[in-house]
């Protein structure tokens, strides 16, 4: 009975991986799943990794109160079935805190702040891999980055120390990246996507600094960018997420050093490019073209930006701090313009 049951597993797991390669699609997964639950039973690891597949879906079109719900629930079922340090569990938990960083109301980047945290020191304590732990140290890093970026639009905020949660942060990701290059290399994938979390630091740095620091942040925010778009580049020959991540990059750092131009070329492709991916902000990719453009072409910016404000709205909490930054940026072009 044992033979059958692990013969079914390695079926179900292959099909699941062939799926994934293929792209998904939400109706195969959902048939799989639903097979997946009768054959193995639904708190089965491999039925809970098929479900996990099934709501990041979903995620593409509902709200994102609807999201964290959804993924809160999954996250208390799976408890009932993994161990709190399984790997499935720690990923299911950790997405569903990046749905609570999607919802962004009032004192949620102070709680995303702390529970990726307490996640950190959880997998150290429970002596879990140490590229467990490093992800987690990541995601801790772009929780501490949100929070500097955001923390003024959230009056819930209980200390606000953005250059403290930015030097954090860089300690973080600089630490993760170094143990990144000296485990798996400088030029794996894992290393490439901790340099963006820099690439993302290194900016938001250099907006709060003054010269020479200004200049000398921006120009490294550039090559890091440039670095990004170009390994993309070379390791899949087209166009990937990480590449757009890493244009939308090189623009706000163009924009920093103060060529306006090409910044906003950079910004204006990026922001066509990123119709193409579903599951990212586009919203993001209007905003660092508004900010391009209104060094160059105020009424531009106004336009997109009210352009990035509608993707926000559609893809954040009407009431999060997302959605409060494109409306601040709506509002100060527009009172450039009177």
């Amino acid at each position: 009975m044992e033979q059958v049951t692990m013969a079914r597993e390695a079926t179900v797991c292959a099909r699941l991986r062939a799926l994934m390669s293929a792209g998904g699609g939400l109706g195969h997964l959902e048939s799989l799943h639903g097979e997946a639950v009768a054959e193995l039973g639904d708190g089965h690891p491999v039925a809970l990794e098929i479900e996990l597949q099934v709501q990041a879906q979903y995620d593409l079109v509902r709200a994102a109160e609807d999201a964290l719900a959804a993924w809160a629930d999954l996250a208390e079922r799976s408890r009932r079935h993994l161990d709190e340090y399984h790997p499935l569990m720690m990923h299911i938990r950790s997405q569903h805190l990046r749905r609570l960083a999607r919802r962004g109301e009032a004192g949620d980047l102070d709680l995303v702040v702390r529970l990726r945290a307490g996640e950190v020191a959880g997998r150290v304590g429970a002596g879990a891999d140490e590229d467990w732990i490093g992800v987690a140290r990541a995601d801790l890093a772009v929780a501490m980055l949100d929070r500097a970026r955001y923390g003024s639009l959230d009056d819930r905020l209980l200390h606000h120390d953005p250059d403290g949660d930015l030097a954090g942060a860089k300690d973080l990701i600089e630490s993760e990246l170094d143990r990144r290059g000296a485990r798996h290399g400088v030029n794996h994938a894992f290393t490439w996507r901790a340099r963006g979390v820099r690439g993302s630091v290194l900016v938001a740095q250099a907006a709060r600094a003054g010269d020479p620091a200004r200049s000398m942040l921006g120009a490294e925010a550039l090559a890091v960018a440039e670095a990004l778009v170009q390994h993309e580049w070379y390791r899949r020959a087209a166009h990937t997420s990480q590449a757009l991540r890493g244009q939308l990059l090189r623009a706000e750092a163009l924009s920093i050093l103060e060529r306006h131009r090409e910044a906003t070329c950079e910004a204006r492709l990026a922001s066509v490019l990123a119709r193409r991916y579903r599951a990212v902000d586009a919203g993001h990719a209007l905003m660092v073209l508004a900010r391009c453009e209104a060094a160059v072409d105020p009424a531009a910016a106004l336009t997109s930006a009210t352009a990035a404000l509608r993707a926000r709205l559609g893809w954040y909490s009407e009431h999060g701090y997302q959605v409060a930054e494109a409306r601040q940026l709506v509002d100060s072009l527009t009172g450039a313009r009177v």
